[in-house]
Formats: C-alpha cells, structure tokens, sequence
C-alpha cells in the first residue's frame, strides 16, 4: 500500500499535515503565501500567470488562496 498526499503528508516538505482539503501543511502554506504576498507588494498589477512565472507557485495553488479570501484581485 502507498501513502501519498492524499493521506496527511504535504506535497511540499513530506510532513504529516492537519488539514487533508489542502496539498500542504501550514507552515508550507504561510511560507507560499507570504511569497505571493511580497511579490503582488512589488508587482501591484500582476496577474496569476505572471505571480507564477516569477514564483514557481502553480496558477492553480495561486487561485485556491485568492477562492480562499486570502487576496483579491481587480479588473484592469
């Protein structure tokens, strides 16, 4: 039997994580979050394909923190 993300461990750093509805743990997903945030400080128009390109972070992590509430985005 394998173990993969799905079971608690995050894709990240591989440690067991508390939340299952996530791919990471907390500390993974402050430390993901906190480089989206420093990078939109720098970026102020950015879009999640530039956020991406720049970070490494998937479009798709990206969009889960903004459905999350943790940003929020405008038209340009």
């Amino acid at each position: 039997m394998s173990i993969g993300n799905d079971y608690g461990f995050c894709a990240a750093c591989g440690n067991v994580k508390e939340d299952q509805s996530s791919s990471l743990c907390n500390q993974c997903s402050l430390a993901e979050y906190a480089t989206i945030k420093e990078y939109i400080r720098k970026n102020p128009h950015a879009n999640a394909m530039d956020i991406a390109n720049h970070t490494g972070i998937s479009i798709d992590r990206i969009v889960r923190h903004i459905k999350g509430g943790a940003f929020t985005y405008s038209k340009r």
